[in-house]
């Protein structure tokens, strides 16, 4: 993967600012699922108010990236790889996911769930494109995912495990925001100004 490649990707292009975006929602999501693990579990409706408004803010604000990149360096080209016809079916599976276990009972494994969808995206996306700093990641976060299902009880209503929200925090949170920042940093944020202009 080379610098002017992905600035014109119209995906990759925007995927680092996606991605610290979501890395900061990931921790913030975590916080009520603490305190349902400390026994403070919070009511329906503020929980159910908190998730939406962090889903919007996230949504809004990814939103707002394509038009900041494209300031930067200029209109994007073709994608290496549609990364859309990827991302579309595995957010369905999360979602839908995640409708079924808040249904059953046992929201403990939202997260890891999330984990192996999300790591298995970035692992076929950094193939199909030969980034392999987006395979690294995606790796790490399927492993996560494992490790996190494998510390959760089975039984439905249980808490989840205060060890998966730890490892949540590191791989979703603070690992993703810190390959996003590399990321932005070695292909966009520093391309030549000659690139810059152009967008080539």
């Amino acid at each position: 993967m080379d610098s002017v490649s992905f600035r014109r990707d119209p995906f990759l292009r925007t995927s680092a600012y996606n991605m610290a975006t979501w890395a900061v929602v990931n921790v913030l999501f975590s916080v009520p699922n603490y305190a349902l693990a400390a026994g403070t579990a919070w009511s329906p409706s503020l929980l159910g108010t908190y998730s939406l408004g962090l889903f919007a803010a996230g949504i809004a604000l990814s939103a707002m990236h394509e038009r900041r990149v494209g300031k930067l360096v200029g209109p994007a080209g073709e994608a290496l790889f549609p990364a859309g016809k990827l991302w579309g079916p595995l957010l369905l599976i999360g979602f839908g996911g995640t409708v079924a276990l808040v249904v059953s009972g046992r929201p403990q494994f939202i997260q890891p769930l999330w984990l192996l969808v999300v790591g298995s995206a970035y692992v076929v996306w950094g193939a199909a494109t030969r980034f392999r700093l987006y395979q690294l990641l995606g790796g790490v976060l399927a492993a996560a995912g494992l490790a996190v299902l494998a510390l959760q009880e089975t039984r439905p209503g249980a808490a989840p495990s205060v060890l998966g929200l730890h490892l949540w925090n590191l791989t979703m949170g603070a690992f993703a925001l810190t390959v996003a920042v590399i990321t932005n940093r070695r292909y966009l944020w520093f391309a030549p100004v000659g690139d810059r202009a152009s967008g080539q």
